[in-house]
């Protein structure tokens, strides 16, 4: 006890120079198995991922299963309504769990490269532009060495016009489900553990390995599936979103499906049923990517170098900055 009339000494936090920064405390480091599943911002990045993938698979099994109890199935036609059909179930059960993900770690939609305000705006334009070149480079390409010829259009009168509105609407669809499946959520959560291009090589490979068990495969198609997502993380990185990436793969896709006829890996090697050109692919693998497609054709290879330049030269600096990167070990913020 204090004797009596003296005064009781009250403990003053430490003086700090101004423009200086006040000390850190560092949290107590808890038990290995808690740092093993937790680090500096909250659970580490590669435990989220798994968590992300595991819930989206469930949820596709669930949400198959039960349209099965109620006697829907998926179309097995290679037609642009069983594609829609396909491609809006599949975007909105990503976006769901997406959706999921995002309120558990207290982010937005933005955040996983997803902004409202750049819907269908500038960027997806400009990413439709450079998709529709692209696949129209590479078709016009192998039909300059005698592996790809059309006669004329496929399609007629309503047809033409129902066929064309339907498979808008499934590449668009197409376009949100891969982009936000791969390079949204995964490619934000990989970079948080190990910085943005070593996530964006590991998604890259990682997209292009889960093909392999998916549908037969080459090599060359792995190949310019790996450099292609690559772009496309490249293009994630200098806009700050995943609108550009959205446009791309939307124009890709309906060039290479609906407007050229191109093989598809998803129907035995065939194009699609209804088409718009009355097309021919002939001639070696090498050349036309055979029942792969064209995306297949070695002649990928030289269209997506120049993609990476002209985007680099026409696109500078980062719009993205890293996130924090969950190296640490000590802290348990939840943040």
């Amino acid at each position: 006890m204090p004797a009596l009339g003296r005064k009781r000494q009250i403990a003053r936090p430490p003086v700090v120079a101004r423009g200086t920064m006040p000390p850190i405390s560092v949290a107590t480091p808890g038990p290995a198995w808690h740092r093993i599943f937790r680090g500096q911002h909250g659970w580490r990045a590669g435990w989220r991922l798994m968590f992300f993938v595991t819930a989206t698979v469930a949820a596709g099994e669930v949400v198959e299963n039960a349209l099965g109890v109620v006697g829907i199935q998926e179309p097995n036609t290679q037609t642009a309504s069983s594609w829609l059909w396909m491609a809006l179930t599949e975007f909105a059960i990503v976006l769901a769990v997406v959706a999921m993900m995002a309120r558990l770690e207290r982010r937005s939609l933005a955040q996983y490269g997803l902004p409202l305000r750049g819907l269908l705006g500038s960027l997806f334009w400009q990413g439709s532009l450079w998709g529709l070149l692209a696949v129209s480079a590479l078709v016009g390409m192998i039909a300059v060495l005698g592996g790809y010829s059309a006669g004329g259009f496929a399609l007629h009168g309503r047809q033409l016009i129902t066929s064309t509105g339907l498979w808008l609407l499934s590449c668009l669809s197409i376009g949100f489900y891969y982009e936000l499946l791969v390079r949204g959520y995964p490619l934000f959560t990989l970079s948080k553990g190990m910085g943005f291009w070593p996530a964006a090589a590991l998604n890259s490979v990682l997209y292009a390995a889960v093909h392999c068990f998916l549908r037969p495969e080459s090599a060359a198609d792995v190949a310019s599936l790996a450099v292609i997502g690559l772009f496309l993380c490249l293009t994630v990185q200098r806009t700050g979103s995943l609108w550009f990436a959205i446009g791309f793969h939307f124009a890709f896709d309906l060039g290479a499906l609906f407007v050229y006829g191109t093989a598809n890996g998803y129907n035995a090697g065939r194009s699609v049923e209804d088409h718009l050109l009355d097309s021919r692919f002939h001639g070696p693998e090498w050349l036309t990517g055979g029942p792969l497609g064209a995306e297949a054709s070695l002649l990928v290879f030289p269209v997506v170098a120049a993609l990476f330049v002209l985007f680099a030269r026409r696109y500078h600096g980062s719009a993205m900055g890293d996130p924090p990167r969950d190296l640490g070990s000590i802290a348990v913020s939840g943040a």
